[in-house]
């Protein structure tokens, strides 16, 4: 009976571990440099983009947090949006936001949090950059 119940309780934890893999492979992608991160967005096919860039959209929702922006993921998906129309809006407004050399090393997820919170409170985005105004 013991080894019955030895063997299950491996099973389902290596069953878990398993299945957890995926997951954990594309959140950790977000601590990769933003400029790998976006060539590998951009390699992958749809599904993995969407598994991407919601994964992006989450840890950088949970950093903007701790650094006292909230905001709720059905406010910035309203009416439908997709995480991977947010990369795509995040994408094009990079280049304008955040200057070309902080890009190299930086973690998408810290890119990606900036960007959140350029996008909602522009104001506290440029208080965290040590700027008073729109510069």
């Amino acid at each position: 009976m013991e080894l019955t119940v030895t063997v299950t309780a491996i099973t389902l934890l290596a069953a878990a571990y398993l299945l957890s893999q995926p997951l954990r492979g594309i959140t950790a992608r977000c601590n990769r440099p933003m400029e790998e991160w976006l060539s590998s967005y951009q390699a992958c096919g749809p599904v993995e983009q969407h598994e991407m860039a919601d994964a992006l959209v989450r840890q950088s929702m949970r950093l903007a947090a701790n650094m006292g922006v909230q905001v709720s993921l059905d406010d910035l998906l309203a009416n439908g949006r997709e995480p991977t129309e947010l990369i795509v809006t995040w994408r094009d407004q990079l280049p304008s936001v955040i200057p070309a050399s902080s890009l190299p090393g930086t973690p998408a997820s810290t890119i990606g949090t900036l960007l959140l919170i350029h996008q909602l409170q522009p104001s506290r985005f440029y208080q965290l950059l040590g700027q008073s105004s729109v510069g």
